[in-house]
Protein backbone atom coordinates (compact mmCIF):
# COMPACT_ATOMS: atom_id res chain seq x y z
CA UNK A 1 0.00 0.00 0.00
CA UNK A 2 2.80 2.22 0.58
CA UNK A 3 4.85 1.69 -2.69
CA UNK A 4 1.42 2.31 -4.26
CA UNK A 5 0.66 5.69 -2.54
CA UNK A 6 4.08 6.79 -3.28
CA UNK A 7 3.44 6.02 -6.91
CA UNK A 8 0.44 7.73 -6.59
CA UNK A 9 2.00 11.03 -5.41
CA UNK A 10 4.48 11.09 -8.03
CA UNK A 11 1.99 10.84 -10.50
CA UNK A 12 -0.09 13.65 -8.78
CA UNK A 13 3.24 15.53 -9.04
CA UNK A 14 4.44 15.02 -12.60
CA UNK A 15 0.78 16.17 -13.41
CA UNK A 16 1.02 19.28 -11.53
CA UNK A 17 3.77 19.93 -13.22
CA UNK A 18 2.61 19.21 -16.72
CA UNK A 19 0.06 21.43 -15.60
CA UNK A 20 2.32 24.12 -14.46
CA UNK A 21 3.93 24.11 -17.87
CA UNK A 22 0.91 24.53 -19.76
CA UNK A 23 -0.29 27.49 -17.60
CA UNK A 24 3.33 29.48 -18.30
CA UNK A 25 2.84 28.51 -22.14
CA UNK A 26 -0.69 30.09 -21.85
CA UNK A 27 0.83 33.32 -20.19
CA UNK A 28 3.40 33.42 -22.53
CA UNK A 29 0.80 32.87 -25.48
CA UNK A 30 -1.36 35.63 -24.26
CA UNK A 31 1.37 38.03 -23.72
CA UNK A 32 2.33 38.01 -27.45
CA UNK A 33 -1.49 38.70 -28.48
CA UNK A 34 -1.40 41.86 -26.58
CA UNK A 35 0.97 44.54 -25.42
CA UNK A 36 -1.97 46.29 -22.95
CA UNK A 37 -5.55 46.90 -22.57
CA UNK A 38 -7.35 50.10 -22.46
CA UNK A 39 -11.05 50.93 -21.66
CA UNK A 40 -11.81 46.90 -21.80
CA UNK A 41 -10.02 46.86 -25.88
CA UNK A 42 -6.49 45.02 -26.12
CA UNK A 43 -4.43 46.81 -28.15
CA UNK A 44 -0.78 45.37 -30.08
CA UNK A 45 2.01 47.91 -31.02
CA UNK A 46 2.76 48.87 -34.45
CA UNK A 47 5.32 50.99 -33.82
CA UNK A 48 5.81 54.15 -31.34
CA UNK A 49 2.46 56.08 -32.76
CA UNK A 50 0.04 53.27 -34.13
CA UNK A 51 -1.49 50.27 -32.41
CA UNK A 52 -4.07 46.91 -33.82
CA UNK A 53 -6.86 46.36 -32.46
CA UNK A 54 -6.29 42.42 -31.41
CA UNK A 55 -7.84 39.77 -28.96
CA UNK A 56 -7.29 38.29 -25.56
CA UNK A 57 -7.01 34.92 -25.86
CA UNK A 58 -7.42 32.04 -28.52
CA UNK A 59 -10.22 30.46 -30.14
CA UNK A 60 -13.35 29.80 -27.93
CA UNK A 61 -11.40 31.59 -24.88
CA UNK A 62 -12.08 34.62 -26.73
CA UNK A 63 -15.97 34.25 -26.97
CA UNK A 64 -16.38 37.46 -24.31
CA UNK A 65 -13.83 39.56 -24.95
CA UNK A 66 -16.25 41.74 -26.77
CA UNK A 67 -19.96 42.10 -26.36
CA UNK A 68 -22.81 44.12 -27.35
CA UNK A 69 -22.43 47.29 -29.08
CA UNK A 70 -18.75 48.69 -29.10
CA UNK A 71 -17.37 51.98 -31.05
CA UNK A 72 -13.66 51.67 -31.46
CA UNK A 73 -11.78 54.74 -30.89
CA UNK A 74 -9.96 56.45 -33.32
CA UNK A 75 -6.74 57.11 -31.24
CA UNK A 76 -5.36 56.15 -27.39
CA UNK A 77 -3.69 58.08 -24.78
CA UNK A 78 -1.63 54.87 -22.83
CA UNK A 79 0.36 56.59 -19.95
CA UNK A 80 1.03 59.99 -21.69
CA UNK A 81 1.46 58.17 -25.50
CA UNK A 82 -0.69 59.03 -27.99
CA UNK A 83 -1.49 56.13 -30.71
CA UNK A 84 -3.59 55.95 -33.58
CA UNK A 85 -5.93 52.79 -34.25
CA UNK A 86 -4.62 51.70 -37.70
CA UNK A 87 -5.92 48.21 -38.41
CA UNK A 88 -7.74 45.28 -36.32
CA UNK A 89 -5.47 41.94 -36.27
CA UNK A 90 -6.27 38.89 -37.62
CA UNK A 91 -8.92 36.77 -35.32
CA UNK A 92 -9.18 39.95 -33.22
CA UNK A 93 -12.77 39.45 -32.55
CA UNK A 94 -12.90 35.11 -33.60
CA UNK A 95 -15.69 34.06 -32.14
CA UNK A 96 -17.09 36.78 -30.02
CA UNK A 97 -20.81 35.08 -30.31
CA UNK A 98 -22.28 38.43 -28.29
CA UNK A 99 -20.96 41.01 -30.39
CA UNK A 100 -23.70 42.62 -31.75
CA UNK A 101 -22.61 45.82 -33.72
CA UNK A 102 -19.73 47.89 -34.56
CA UNK A 103 -18.38 51.26 -35.20
CA UNK A 104 -14.68 51.11 -36.99
CA UNK A 105 -13.26 54.33 -37.04
CA UNK A 106 -11.68 56.75 -39.33
CA UNK A 107 -7.99 55.58 -39.81
CA UNK A 108 -8.63 51.95 -39.60
CA UNK A 109 -7.23 50.92 -43.13
CA UNK A 110 -7.26 47.16 -42.56
CA UNK A 111 -9.14 44.21 -41.33
CA UNK A 112 -7.02 41.37 -40.98
CA UNK A 113 -7.48 37.75 -41.81
CA UNK A 114 -10.86 35.51 -39.77
CA UNK A 115 -10.87 38.99 -37.66
CA UNK A 116 -14.60 38.50 -37.17
CA UNK A 117 -15.10 35.07 -38.33
CA UNK A 118 -17.91 33.56 -35.94
CA UNK A 119 -19.56 36.67 -34.85
CA UNK A 120 -22.73 34.97 -35.08
CA UNK A 121 -24.88 37.68 -33.27
CA UNK A 122 -23.26 40.63 -35.01
CA UNK A 123 -25.50 42.56 -37.41
CA UNK A 124 -24.08 45.82 -38.43
CA UNK A 125 -20.71 47.01 -38.80
CA UNK A 126 -19.78 50.80 -39.88
CA UNK A 127 -16.64 50.59 -41.84
CA UNK A 128 -14.30 54.12 -42.39
CA UNK A 129 -13.23 55.62 -45.77
CA UNK A 130 -9.94 55.25 -44.90
CA UNK A 131 -10.54 50.99 -45.01
CA UNK A 132 -9.38 49.67 -47.80
CA UNK A 133 -8.35 46.34 -47.40
CA UNK A 134 -10.45 42.73 -46.03
CA UNK A 135 -8.55 39.83 -44.92
CA UNK A 136 -9.56 36.01 -46.06
CA UNK A 137 -12.39 34.85 -43.81
CA UNK A 138 -13.01 38.52 -42.70
CA UNK A 139 -16.29 38.00 -41.61
CA UNK A 140 -17.07 34.00 -41.73
CA UNK A 141 -20.39 32.79 -40.66
CA UNK A 142 -21.88 36.59 -39.46
CA UNK A 143 -25.15 35.19 -39.77
CA UNK A 144 -26.81 37.83 -38.34
CA UNK A 145 -25.33 40.85 -40.90
CA UNK A 146 -28.13 41.97 -42.95
CA UNK A 147 -25.63 44.70 -44.80
CA UNK A 148 -22.48 46.17 -45.67
CA UNK A 149 -21.35 49.34 -47.13
CA UNK A 150 -17.68 48.63 -49.05
CA UNK A 151 -15.75 52.12 -48.97
CA UNK A 152 -14.21 53.19 -51.75
CA UNK A 153 -10.84 52.67 -52.48
CA UNK A 154 -11.19 48.74 -52.01
CA UNK A 155 -9.56 47.15 -54.81
CA UNK A 156 -10.36 42.95 -53.64
CA UNK A 157 -12.85 41.15 -51.13
CA UNK A 158 -10.31 38.47 -50.21
CA UNK A 159 -11.64 34.64 -50.31
CA UNK A 160 -14.65 33.94 -48.09
CA UNK A 161 -14.61 37.29 -46.68
CA UNK A 162 -18.46 37.48 -46.38
CA UNK A 163 -18.82 33.55 -46.98
CA UNK A 164 -21.88 32.38 -44.83
CA UNK A 165 -23.87 35.24 -44.28
CA UNK A 166 -26.86 34.14 -44.57
CA UNK A 167 -29.03 37.23 -43.34
CA UNK A 168 -26.93 39.04 -45.69
CA UNK A 169 -29.94 41.01 -48.08
CA UNK A 170 -27.76 43.64 -49.92
CA UNK A 171 -24.35 44.87 -50.71
CA UNK A 172 -22.72 48.50 -51.67
CA UNK A 173 -20.21 48.09 -53.51
CA UNK A 174 -17.23 50.63 -54.05
CA UNK A 175 -16.48 51.84 -57.80
CA UNK A 176 -12.70 51.15 -57.03
CA UNK A 177 -13.02 46.84 -56.58
CA UNK A 178 -11.59 45.52 -59.46
CA UNK A 179 -11.55 41.71 -57.50
CA UNK A 180 -14.21 39.50 -55.75
CA UNK A 181 -12.40 36.90 -54.93
CA UNK A 182 -13.66 32.80 -54.89
CA UNK A 183 -16.55 32.01 -52.47
CA UNK A 184 -16.16 36.24 -51.17
CA UNK A 185 -20.03 35.70 -51.13
CA UNK A 186 -20.58 32.07 -51.07
CA UNK A 187 -23.65 30.66 -49.08
CA UNK A 188 -25.23 34.27 -48.90
CA UNK A 189 -28.90 33.28 -49.83
CA UNK A 190 -30.46 35.89 -49.03
CA UNK A 191 -28.50 38.53 -51.16
CA UNK A 192 -31.38 39.94 -53.57
CA UNK A 193 -29.80 43.91 -54.66
CA UNK A 194 -26.27 45.26 -55.36
CA UNK A 195 -25.62 48.63 -54.87
CA UNK A 196 -22.57 49.61 -57.48
CA UNK A 197 -20.78 53.10 -57.43
CA UNK A 198 -19.82 52.70 -60.77
CA UNK A 199 -20.90 52.21 -64.21
CA UNK A 200 -22.30 49.10 -65.51
CA UNK A 201 -20.06 48.88 -67.64
CA UNK A 202 -17.32 49.38 -64.88
CA UNK A 203 -19.17 46.65 -62.86
CA UNK A 204 -18.54 44.17 -66.22
CA UNK A 205 -14.91 44.72 -65.79
CA UNK A 206 -14.76 43.27 -62.29
CA UNK A 207 -13.39 39.53 -61.58
CA UNK A 208 -16.03 37.50 -59.93
CA UNK A 209 -14.43 34.61 -58.83
CA UNK A 210 -16.10 31.13 -58.70
CA UNK A 211 -18.74 30.57 -55.78
CA UNK A 212 -20.32 33.74 -55.99
CA UNK A 213 -23.55 32.89 -57.16
CA UNK A 214 -26.02 35.42 -55.53
CA UNK A 215 -24.23 37.95 -57.28
CA UNK A 216 -24.70 36.86 -60.66
CA UNK A 217 -28.18 36.54 -59.78
CA UNK A 218 -28.61 39.48 -57.60
CA UNK A 219 -30.47 42.82 -58.48
CA UNK A 220 -27.27 45.67 -59.83
CA UNK A 221 -28.27 48.85 -59.21
CA UNK A 222 -25.84 51.36 -60.81
CA UNK A 223 -23.75 54.46 -59.86
CA UNK A 224 -25.81 54.24 -56.81
CA UNK A 225 -25.66 57.39 -54.27
CA UNK A 226 -27.77 57.00 -51.01
CA UNK A 227 -31.06 58.49 -51.10
CA UNK A 228 -32.82 58.43 -47.87
CA UNK A 229 -36.81 59.34 -48.83
CA UNK A 230 -38.10 56.31 -46.39
CA UNK A 231 -38.94 57.88 -43.18
CA UNK A 232 -40.10 56.50 -39.68
CA UNK A 233 -40.54 58.18 -36.39
CA UNK A 234 -40.23 55.83 -33.56
CA UNK A 235 -42.27 57.06 -30.45
CA UNK A 236 -42.36 53.96 -28.26
CA UNK A 237 -39.16 52.34 -26.08
CA UNK A 238 -36.78 54.54 -23.67
CA UNK A 239 -35.87 57.43 -23.98
CA UNK A 240 -32.35 57.34 -25.21
CA UNK A 241 -34.28 56.32 -28.80
CA UNK A 242 -37.94 57.86 -28.45
CA UNK A 243 -38.80 60.86 -30.69
CA UNK A 244 -36.29 60.34 -33.51
CA UNK A 245 -36.72 60.03 -36.95
CA UNK A 246 -34.87 57.21 -38.94
CA UNK A 247 -34.27 57.83 -42.76
CA UNK A 248 -33.13 54.69 -44.49
CA UNK A 249 -32.05 54.19 -48.13
CA UNK A 250 -33.28 51.56 -50.11
CA UNK A 251 -29.22 50.01 -49.24
CA UNK A 252 -30.18 49.48 -46.28
CA UNK A 253 -27.95 52.50 -45.16
CA UNK A 254 -29.54 54.73 -42.32
CA UNK A 255 -29.17 57.80 -39.74
CA UNK A 256 -31.25 58.99 -37.48
CA UNK A 257 -31.86 62.41 -35.76
CA UNK A 258 -33.62 64.22 -33.04
CA UNK A 259 -37.24 64.98 -32.97
CA UNK A 260 -39.43 67.48 -30.69
CA UNK A 261 -37.53 67.44 -27.77
CA UNK A 262 -36.24 64.14 -27.11
CA UNK A 263 -33.39 62.68 -24.86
Amino acid sequence: QREQLEMTIRDLEGRRMQLEEVRQEYAEYAAKQYDFELNGIYYKKLSESEVAVTRKDEGHKNGNTYVGDLVLPASINKEGVEYKVTSIRANAFERCWKLTSLVIPEGVTEIGDFAFSGCVALKSVKFPDSLHKFGVCAFFGCLALSSIDIPEGTKKISDKCFYGCSSLTSVRLSSTINSIEKDAFAKCYNLFNVYYMGTEEEYKAVTIGEGNDRLKVAAVYFEHIHVYDDKATVSVGDCVIKGREIYTCRCSDSYNEFKYGAH
